[in-house]
């Protein structure tokens, strides 16, 4: 019985290899990312919504209103904790996952109020682009 279990262990390790063989992952362009990220926090600092979700998914789109805006990002939430975007620093590697259709990408930044913040940021591959699905700033 355990020889059994073995070798089915070791099909189904070759199977999943063989699957995964022909599979080429898509590694997202860093630079690409930070230029669309640096695109939306110009936006956030003048607190323009339609420039903040010009590169959101087509999925978001329900969400990219001025109220989700000034809910998430206006003076009684995010810019009232941390004030103005001043810098992104630097990409945060170990923490984000920046191959497949998927990517989550985390940065240190600095902004007005609190020099130590952490911009997260999902991404999702929609006609061969990356589009923004969501940003969360943090204390890091």
């Amino acid at each position: 019985m355990t020889k059994l279990v073995r070798m089915l262990a070791v099909l189904v390790a070759l199977l999943a290899g063989l699957t995964n063989a022909g599979a080429v992952e898509d590694k997202a362009n860093v630079k690409d990312l930070e230029a669309i990220i640096d695109a939306a926090m110009k936006a956030y600092n003048e607190a323009d919504w339609k420039a903040f979700f010009k590169d959101y998914s087509k999925d978001m789109a329900a969400i990219a209103s001025e109220p989700t805006f000034k809910a998430l990002y206006g003076p009684n939430a995010a810019m009232g904790q941390f004030g103005k975007f001043v810098k992104r620093l630097e990409l945060i590697k170990d923490q984000s996952v920046l191959e497949g259709e998927n990517v989550l990408a985390h940065w240190h930044a600095e902004f007005a109020k609190n020099k130590k913040v952490k911009i997260s940021v999902n991404f999702v591959k929609e006609d061969g682009k990356y589009r923004i699905q969501q940003i969360t700033l943090g204390s890091s």
